[in-house]
């Protein structure tokens, strides 16, 4: 069993799935800042074991 374990920040988007899905396929505990982890993707990511952390202070934008 693989004991390392990641944050990704963007798991819902093309890139950060990809990756979200293969380290969890490979092993790894992953876990994920959304500031929706009731979406669409963000709950076929969490039937691969991924572990949602929400960011309710990014609701709004962080610039402008």
């Amino acid at each position: 069993m693989n004991n390392k374990s990641v944050l990704i920040f963007g798991a819902t988007g093309n890139m950060g799935g990809a990756a979200a899905r293969a380290l969890l396929a490979r092993g790894w505990q992953v876990r994920a800042v959304s500031r929706s982890p009731q979406s669409e993707k963000a709950q076929a990511l969490t039937s691969c074991r991924l572990i949602w952390m929400t960011a309710p202070r990014w609701k709004q934008p962080l610039m402008g």
